[in-house]
């Protein structure tokens, strides 16, 4: 690894790993969504605080932009921006890297707890 770059990925990551911040850059990678709908498809586990402040991140970031409606009363909408359209690439390699080895990761869960009875 190059000088610097460990530092590079370091500071990504630090953004990018925090809870639900790639998952919703994964999700508006198929376009823009309102609110409601990012949440509808995380499902049940995120609250809207969560959620509002995961996107606030990713808006400060500059991952996401929130548009207005033309008229008030339009419903905003999220947009990633050429930043976050960028990790395109990134998410179908998971995709890919998941398909092959997601199950043998919960295969390794079930093992740990296993081995501690």
């Amino acid at each position: 690894m190059k000088t610097g770059e460990l530092e590079y990925l370091k500071e990504t990551l630090d953004v990018l790993s925090r809870r639900w911040n790639l998952l919703i850059i994964f999700i508006l990678l198929s376009g823009p969504k309102r609110f409601s709908e990012i949440k509808s498809l995380l499902g049940k586990n995120i609250s809207s605080k969560s959620l509002s402040t995961a996107l606030k991140s990713l808006i400060e970031y500059n991952f996401v932009e929130k548009r207005k409606g033309k008229n008030p009363s339009k419903y905003s909408n999220y947009y990633l921006t050429y930043k976050g359209r960028q990790l395109e690439d990134v998410y179908k390699s998971l995709v890919r890297w998941s398909k092959v080895h997601g199950s043998s990761l919960k295969r390794n869960d079930e093992n740990r707890v296993k081995n501690k009875m």
